[in-house]
């Protein structure tokens, strides 16, 4: 049977791969002739005409495409990607890449108290993978503890974190920047 770390490891390297493959396949159907692109674009909100007007100085795009694939559409994508002249394939074209989180979930679907649908999780990783066994579904790790304030509310940090100490507290563990939750790869 794989262990947790061998699976991840595994799980990472196929991951890596894939990503290796997908670039040269990319490349070679774009004719794309820049090696390495010089100036790039990171940019997670939805586009729109006056957005798209603004990427034809960069050589590579990044983009977040929405949870529900609703930030950006084909036909923008390949409107970025042929570059200012909007000819596929001359001196202009533009690399694009889908930035698409695979450690994280932004809901959590059900918690503490569900009767009808008993989950397992969340989890913990400490040699081996443990089951919490609160009512939430098994793929949210939980390895911090969150401080609470006597209000019952999250006790924030002066940057704006929350904070937490090591140890589980059977809540789904939350990035306290994006407001996300971080899941099990192995599930």
């Amino acid at each position: 049977m794989i262990t947790g770390k061998i699976f991840l490891i595994l799980f990472f390297f196929a991951f890596f791969l894939s990503i290796s493959s997908i670039e040269k396949a990319g490349a070679t159907s774009l004719k794309y002739n820049k090696k390495y692109p010089l100036k790039y674009l990171v940019y997670y909100g939805q586009w729109d005409c006056e957005t798209i007007s603004r990427v034809f100085d960069f050589d590579l795009v990044i983009l977040h495409p929405g949870n529900d694939l609703d930030n950006i559409t084909p036909e923008m994508i390949k409107k970025i990607k042929n570059g200012r002249d909007g000819i596929e394939g001359t001196d202009d074209d533009i690399m694009v890449i889908a930035y698409v989180s695979i450690g994280e979930d932004e809901m959590v679907p059900q918690g503490a108290g569900n009767i009808e649908n008993k989950k397992e999780g969340p989890v913990f990783y400490d040699k081996e993978l443990h089951y919490l066994k609160n009512d939430y579904p098994s793929r949210y790790v939980d390895h911090v503890s969150y401080v609470f304030n006597k209000k019952g509310f999250l006790n924030y940090l002066p940057g704006g974190m929350p904070e937490i100490f090591p140890g589980q507290d059977g809540l789904p563990d939350e990035n306290g920047k994006w407001g996300s939750y971080f899941v099990n790869p192995g599930d």
